[in-house]
């Protein structure tokens, strides 16, 4: 850790205890970064901009899907990267001090009992307070920022490398599972979140599956291996 990525950490564990503290240092801390790397990560979170978030862990993008346990809907960072992937797409809402919400068609990434999750809301409601993120620009990068959720300070939005909700002590730590790249899908206050009747292209490529149904094609395979590899060595012997 360079010294001045130590420096700024340790100025933002003390700014916690002070009202306004996080916001004031997460801001200078992120124009310091700016300035020593030249490039801002944040270029594209731009009030009405559709983005996508690129999680460093997985190496896919936050997306919204239906779990399977509850037939609720929940972020994972198992989805497509680029335009055909309408359920990975957010559009930002700026706030202040460099916090932001993010939704698609009014359903917000948010944080609810220290865990990510996703508010349902709509557009004539008030802005959901659970899904309110404070961005942090990784220290020492031009590309990867850190999501934390303002209502749960110390928490931060976080995948693991299998696309996965991270547990809560996860969520309080800043490392891969949550540093995002921001991929900019169409910009400016007049853009539409991309459907299904407004296709920038086409494409022949399939969105890939929720993770759940992913995990049980994979788990499929696996027991059907065995089963083979059985079946051949008893012809064998």
């Amino acid at each position: 850790m360079s010294f001045f990525t130590s420096l700024a950490q340790k100025a933002y564990d003390v700014a916690g205890n002070i009202s306004g503290g996080r916001d004031y240092v997460t801001s200078a801390a992120n124009a310091l970064n700016q300035v020593v790397k030249g490039k801002d990560p944040q270029v594209y979170l731009k009030a009405g901009n559709i983005v996508q978030f690129i999680s460093r862990s997985s190496e896919r993008t936050i997306q919204i899907v239906m779990s399977n346990m509850n037939n609720k809907l929940v972020p994972d960072a198992a989805g497509g990267k680029g335009p055909y992937y309408q359920n990975s797409h957010f559009r930002v809402v700026a706030s202040q001090y460099d916090r932001y919400y993010f939704h698609n068609n009014y359903n917000y990434l948010g944080f609810k009992n220290h865990q990510p999750c996703i508010v349902p809301s709509s557009a004539e409601a008030p802005l959901p307070y659970e899904c309110e993120f404070r961005v942090h620009n990784m220290l020492g990068s031009t590309t990867h920022i850190y999501l934390e959720s303002v209502q749960s300070p110390g928490f931060f939005l976080s995948f693991n490398q299998n696309g996965t909700i991270s547990n809560e002590a996860t969520c309080q730590l800043k490392n891969k599972n949550s540093q995002f790249q921001v991929a900019l899908i169409v910009s400016g206050p007049e853009a539409t979140l991309v459907n299904s009747t407004t296709m920038i292209d086409t494409s022949n490529e399939q969105p890939p599956p929720p993770y759940h149904v992913a995990t049980a094609m994979l788990q499929q395979m696996a027991d059907d291996t065995t089963k083979n590899d059985r079946s051949s060595l008893s012809n064998k012997y």
